[in-house]
């Protein structure tokens, strides 16, 4: 089944009669952060032939791109009524694009601790995975035993807990606004950690895996740019030297 659907302007005439006749047309509402992404609050659009709402949404998407990841997370209603996308739409219809009631995308998940965490921390926090989303990248720092060539004995994490907290949302936001990614957790240690402890667990779920590891790896190099966790590294010989977390 074909779509061709454009942005309404004027009328169009008829072949048979020469008669110029309105358009049929669909109205389409944008709501908080759907209507700051898409810059408008409503659009009309020229229905040439029947299409789906599912239709629609990749219609909407190839006329604001940066909607693609927002939708993932956004409800669609035809008519007032929430839809899955399979109903069709006939002229006079209205959709709306229903974003989470907070207005955006889902809360980030962070937390700094000074207990130990597991291999799977981040994963866990998320949850179970929704079906829309069809990979999770995830990264785990582990405390290692050498570093600057020196071997070490433990470490011990310092935070500015209420700033890092404020930065680490601010980087998965960051990752959102990046990538086709639904959900992201952050977890990091502070304290005494011992060889082998896991000092930061990071989970990003998506639909592709493309975008789950790419965004895994960006959230994980603007943790050690930005957020402010420092160590102090413990060598087994006495010395000790602090280091940029994590």
């Amino acid at each position: 089944m074909g779509l061709d659907l454009s942005v309404c302007v004027g009328h169009s005439t008829t072949p048979e009669t020469g008669s110029t006749v309105k358009p049929e047309t669909i109205k389409i509402h944008y709501f908080a952060r759907c209507r700051l992404l898409a810059g408008c609050s409503e659009e009309t659009f020229e229905m040439k032939s029947p299409c789906s709402v599912d239709e629609v949404r990749d219609l909407i998407i190839s006329r604001h791109p940066n909607l693609r990841a927002m939708l993932n997370i956004t409800r669609i209603a035809l008519n007032c009524e929430f839809t899955d996308g399979s109903e069709m739409i006939k002229a006079g219809d209205e959709i709306a694009l229903i974003p989470p009631v907070s207005g955006g995308a889902p809360t980030p998940r962070v937390k700094i601790t000074d207990s130990a965490l597991s291999l799977h921390e981040a994963a866990d926090m998320l949850g179970p995975i929704a079906p829309a989303e069809g990979a999770l990248g995830t990264f785990v720092g582990v405390v290692r035993k050498n570093s600057l060539g020196k071997e070490v004995e433990y470490l011990v994490y310092e935070a500015y807990d209420d700033m890092a907290l404020k930065k680490m949302t601010q980087i998965i936001e960051e990752a959102h606004s990046k990538w086709e990614i639904t959900r992201a957790a952050i977890v990091h240690r502070k304290g005494r950690l011992e060889i082998g402890d896991v000092a930061v667990s990071i989970a990003v779920a998506a639909p592709h895996r493309a975008p789950a590891l790419e965004a895994c790896r960006y959230i994980i190099e603007r943790l050690k740019e930005d957020v402010p966790i420092w160590k102090m590294e413990q060598g087994v010989d006495g010395t000790s030297w602090w280091g940029k977390g994590p």
